[in-house]
């Protein structure tokens, strides 16, 4: 900056220089005493070089404010690009003081801009873990990275870099990102391999059981064989049905499964699945109820039988010898509601947050064929439409209920 105002005056003393030569000769012609001339010439030679001087000066300044007019809208435009981005950011100087902050960074650490400015991270309670990391950043410039558990119990990562000027750390860059959700994706994945696997373990051991039995030479009287036989098909049969499951589940979650819809009227398809399910029923004990009116719904065939009949298969599944399942399909408040009720044991609070997860089985229905996926089809589904599914305890038994938007509801929502 000094060196350019030098350069800008320049100009202002060679035509100083300039008019105290003009003035000394034009004096020293009209015959003026060197003692008054030179002073003079002087005088008029200062005079210029002032007035030049301040012009110079004043052009200057008026580039300097034009500058640092510009690098403020730089630095504002980079705060607000900062300010867009998930991962929070802090700056830390050589004192370990913030002197940046993002938007994200001071919600990850529960904390104002005005309260992280200036002041070490001892002042934000839930970055105390990232002390050491900071100081071996500014003390040896070693990069870091650590596990951050943020006040709502979500988790983040931070990392911290040394920022250097030459050998000597002159601070130091931290970057938070929440990696909640990828955590939970990882959990999510490592559960479903290991519910898939122990689920399809057991109808594929006891076709190996069946195949080994029928293929030794321990000979088998009666009909032996033939039982052997029909149970090895019924297991081939569920671990057949298991595979669909998974498929048509993964293929939901990923977005990549879609049905045609069409007018149809709901009661006629959830009567259709109480006809499937009279012979079951009639098997275990149960008796089997149904009050349908008419509901007309614009929707896939398939996934209404879907829905229904994975309702109606939970609600056989989990009931009590003698009880009864009750059906009833109505128009409420201009949308069709769902509502299947079956005897048994109310699923307790906790667990009724949890059985639309896939794999999640009540203890007292980890039979074969259970696998923990009907509900999570129904919840997909549902979702699907715009339509929430719930469960409510009931003194002796269970209500699931599907409340469908009202039509054009859904549409209008988007």
């Amino acid at each position: 900056m000094k060196k350019r105002i030098f350069r800008s005056m320049l100009p202002a003393m060679g035509a100083a220089v300039a008019v105290c030569a003009a003035a000394a000769a034009l004096l020293t012609a009209l015959h003026v005493s060197f003692w008054i001339a030179f002073p003079a010439a002087a005088l008029f030679g200062f005079a210029a070089a002032a007035a030049l001087a301040l012009r110079a000066a004043e052009q200057s300044a008026q580039e300097i404010a034009r500058e640092r007019e510009h690098l403020t809208r730089e630095r504002d435009r980079l705060a607000n690009t900062l300010d867009c981005l998930a991962e929070g950011i802090l700056m830390l100087d050589a004192a370990a003081q913030v002197r940046y902050t993002n938007t994200a960074a001071c919600t990850a650490l529960y904390s104002d801009r005005q309260a992280l400015l200036g002041k070490t991270l001892s002042h934000a309670p839930s970055a105390a873990v990232l002390r050491a990391n900071v100081a071996a950043a500014l003390e040896r410039g070693e990069p870091s990275s650590l596990d951050l558990p943020l006040p709502d119990g979500r988790t983040a990562r931070a990392s911290v870099f040394p920022l250097a000027v030459g050998d000597a750390a002159r601070g130091a860059l931290i970057v938070i990102l929440d990696v909640t959700a990828e955590r939970e994706s990882a959990e999510v994945r490592r559960q479903f391999f290991a519910s898939a696997e122990e689920i399809l373990r057991t109808p594929a051991q006891n076709i190996k059981g069946f195949a080994e039995l029928l293929a030794s030479d321990m000979p088998l009287g009666g009909n032996k064989q033939q039982e052997i036989s029909k149970r090895m098909l019924r297991e081939a049969a569920n671990l057949n049905q298991l595979i669909g499951k998974l498929i048509v589940l993964s293929r939901m979650e990923n977005g990549d499964l879609s049905f045609s819809r069409v007018p149809l009227d709901l009661a006629d398809v959830v009567g259709s699945c109480c006809d499937n399910a009279a012979n079951r029923a009639q098997q275990l004990g149960i008796s089997l109820h149904r009050a349908l009116v008419s509901c007309p719904l614009f929707a896939s065939l398939w996934e209404m039988s879907e829905l229904a009949s994975s309702l109606l298969d939970n609600a056989l599944r989990y009931n009590r010898a003698g009880g009864s399942v009750a059906v009833s399909l109505a128009m409420e408040s201009g949308a069709p509601c769902l509502r299947i009720t079956n005897t048994g044991e109310p699923i307790p609070p906790e667990q009724a947050r949890r059985i639309f997860e896939r794999f999640y089985r009540l203890g007292r229905g980890k039979s074969p064929g259970s696998a923990g996926l009907g509900l999570a089809i129904v919840k997909h589904i549902a979702g699907n439409y715009g339509a929430l599914v719930t469960v409510t305890p009931q003194p002796d038994g269970n209500t699931f209920t599907v409340r469908f938007p009202r039509p054009g509801a859904e549409a209008a929502e988007r």
